[in-house]
Parts: structure tokens; C-alpha cells; sequence
């Protein structure tokens, strides 16, 4: 008799947590469904996104305007992560897989390198997709009009970007490197 109210209560929950997920909406442009979404900067992978977010900006050539950005980031359920990440002032759409090591977190460059698609050039909704990257229409609409009700929104204003190493200061640096290895090596013998 104990284990009609087990099956019972595992159909009720079973039903419920397919309702809940249903009420969350996604934008349809993934051929996965997320299970889940998150804030980027709540996310480890995606912590740095103020620093990613200036790197691409400094990148561009964009620093002197106030640039506007919207970003989410959702979990499929290969527990994966994925933040969808929309330049507004450019009318870019980057799919950010995020920083997963020390390298890459350091360098901060990792929205740079991302994969983005066009969202003011998207394709008619009969045309082939050719590019893995190519939205429809309707696919950068739903994108823009999700991240406006459910991304988390980021303004960077004007500013002066850092000036780039060159080639002459990391040479520089193995210098003074090796100097102080041969010095060490000199007190030693």
C-alpha cells in the first residue's frame, strides 16, 4: 500500500517540476534546450566578464563611446555552460563559453576569441543556414527581446584602455631574468 503514495508522490513532483521548467523560457536559437540559466557574474567560469567585456571593447577600437551590452548564460544538460552575450552598440551576438584556466583567466580575452553572429544582418527564415554562427530573423529577434527581460545588463563608459605589451618588454623582462639566474649561479660556485 506504501508504495502507491511513493508512486504518487514521485508523479506529483514529476508534474510539477515539468510545469516549472515549462514556465521558464528560452530563446530559440540553441538546438539543445537549456535546463538552466544564470547570471554570468554569479558563474566562475564567467566572473571576469566586466574585465572580458573591456578586453573585447579595447579590442574593437570601441573604448572612446559608452558601450551597452546584455548577457545570460544558460546550462545544458550536458551540465555545460554557455553565456549568450549581445554588443548592442555593435549589434553582435557572442557565444561565450567562458574561463576555464589561469592563462586564460589572466588574459581576460576569452569574449574576444568567441564565436558571434550578426544580429542587424540576419538571414529570411526560408534561407539555408550556411554558417554555424547565421541567425534568422526570428532566432536574433527572440535573442534581443530575451536578453531584455531576462539577461543581466552591463554599461562600460569611456576609457582609456591599457597600452599593449610589445614584443621589447617581455624581452626586457627575460633579461633581467637571466642576469639575476647567472648571478645566483656565479654566488653559488
Amino acid at each position: 500500500m506504501k508504495w502507491h503514495f511513493v508512486a504518487k508522490g514521485i508523479l506529483v513532483i514529476a508534474l510539477a517540476s515539468h510545469a516549472w521548467a515549462e514556465k521558464i523560457s528560452y530563446p530559440p536559437i540553441f538546438s539543445d534546450i537549456p535546463v538552466q540559466r544564470f547570471s554570468p557574474i554569479e558563474h566562475e567560469r564567467f566572473d571576469l566578464i566586466n574585465l572580458e567585456l573591456k578586453n573585447l571593447i579595447s579590442n574593437s577600437k570601441a573604448s572612446e563611446l559608452n558601450n551597452s551590452f546584455c548577457a545570460s548564460g544558460f546550462i545544458f544538460s550536458d551540465g555545460k555552460p554557455l553565456t549568450m552575450v549581445i554588443w548592442e552598440n555593435k549589434d553582435r551576438l557572442y557565444w561565450w563559453r567562458g574561463s576555464e584556466g589561469e592563462l586564460s583567466r589572466e588574459q581576460s580575452l576569452t569574449l574576444f576569441f568567441s564565436p558571434a553572429s550578426d544580429l542587424k544582418n540576419s538571414v529570411d527564415e526560408d534561407a539555408v543556414m550556411i554558417s554555424s554562427t547565421a541567425l534568422k530573423h526570428s532566432q536574433a529577434k527572440a535573442a534581443i527581446e530575451y536578453c531584455e527581460k531576462f539577461g543581466q545588463k552591463y554599461l562600460v563608459p569611456p576609457f582609456t584602455p591599457e597600452p599593449e605589451k610589445t614584443d621589447d618588454d617581455e624581452f626586457e623582462l627575460e633579461d633581467i631574468e637571466d642576469i639575476k639566474d647567472t648571478q645566483e649561479l656565479k654566488v653559488a660556485q
